[in-house]
């Protein structure tokens, strides 16, 4: 008994010390959160800019927003590549079993995400003739009012509920 007993308090002892404390963890999930926040909104606001001076500042011929959009739909395509292929263990068949997993063998998710997906696309070519046609602030207002709209049809038309904090 007292061996077992030993045995337990050493073993509570290494549990203890080898994870991270609660403040640690917490420390780390704020910095996750803030630093996240803080690289959206500079995405944001320099995703804005740089296309409302590429839209505007053209001494020759404009460039078709449909292709910006599809360029920026491939890039980030091989960025998500990356990301599956990173998680995956950095193995190409790894790789190639989600992928067949995820988007051959599922083709009823793939049909339901081609709407979103047209409408996304839609979107984006919008986005680039409205930066063309106004400047940079009253589009980052517009584009901001979406959230409202958003919240103001989920409620009437989804009959859900916000709290005070959330309007």
């Amino acid at each position: 008994n007292l061996k077992k007993k030993a045995t337990s308090q050493k073993q509570t002892r290494r549990t203890s010390t080898s994870s991270p404390s609660p403040p640690a963890v917490q420390n780390h999930n704020a910095l996750i959160k803030y630093g996240s926040l803080l690289l959206l909104v500079g995405q944001m606001v320099g995703l804005v800019l740089l296309m409302r001076y590429s839209r505007t500042h053209v001494d020759g011929e404009l460039y078709l927003a449909s292709t910006a959009v599809f360029m920026m739909e491939v890039m980030k395509f091989f960025l998500c590549l990356g990301v599956v292929f990173y998680q995956s263990g950095s193995s190409l068949t790894a790789l190639r079993t989600e992928i067949y997993n995820h988007v051959w063998a599922s083709p009823n998710e793939m049909l339901k995400l081609c709407v979103p997906s047209f409408l996304y696309t839609v979107q984006n070519n919008l986005l680039y003739l409205a930066l063309t046609n106004l400047d940079a602030a009253t589009y980052q207002i517009l584009y901001q009012l979406k959230i409202l709209t958003t919240a103001i049809f989920s409620a009437t038309m989804l009959g859900r509920p916000f709290s005070t904090t959330k309007w």
